[in-house]
């Protein structure tokens, strides 16, 4: 929910996990992966083909309905819908995670961990499936 406020109060809650975990206790954040938006305009990828056409499908006004297969509408609608307010890219996720303190930060895929405590608790593709939230999705694993 990270990318419900804006960067600093990001940067303050993620300070705050770190301060209050215990060594080697884990933050997982699933967070609206920023780099979609580099992916979407040029990849011939069936699947982000097939993302693209959906997201305008399911989420699109009737205008952006008509036009699925425009990146455009998708990227727009990621920035400025469901509430978020400051979108993150693994560079500056990572960076904000290492500086406060993170030791060890790791990239997961979704439903995916080293920690067996971890290991299936994403629910996000429950409501747009597995290959739109593997797409979309950005899950870093911080230890500190």
């Amino acid at each position: 929910m990270i990318e419900h406020v804006p960067y600093e109060a990001g940067l303050r809650l993620i300070n705050e996990a770190h301060r209050v975990l215990q060594r080697d206790g884990v933050l997982r954040i699933s967070t609206p992966n920023l780099d979609v938006f580099r992916l979407l305009p040029d990849s011939d990828d069936p699947d982000v083909q097939e993302y693209i056409r959906w997201s305008n499908r399911t989420y699109g006004t009737p205008e952006q309905r008509a036009d699925e297969g425009s990146p455009a509408h998708v990227i727009n609608r990621m920035m400025r819908a469901w509430g978020h307010i400051y979108l993150y890219d693994e560079e500056t996720l990572r960076q904000a995670l290492t500086r406060a303190g993170f030791r060890e930060v790791v990239r997961c895929e979704p439903g995916m961990s080293s920690h067996a405590e971890l290991v299936g608790v994403d629910r996000h593709a429950d409501s747009i499936g597995a290959v739109a939230n593997r797409i979309e999705s950005l899950i870093l694993e911080a230890t500190a």
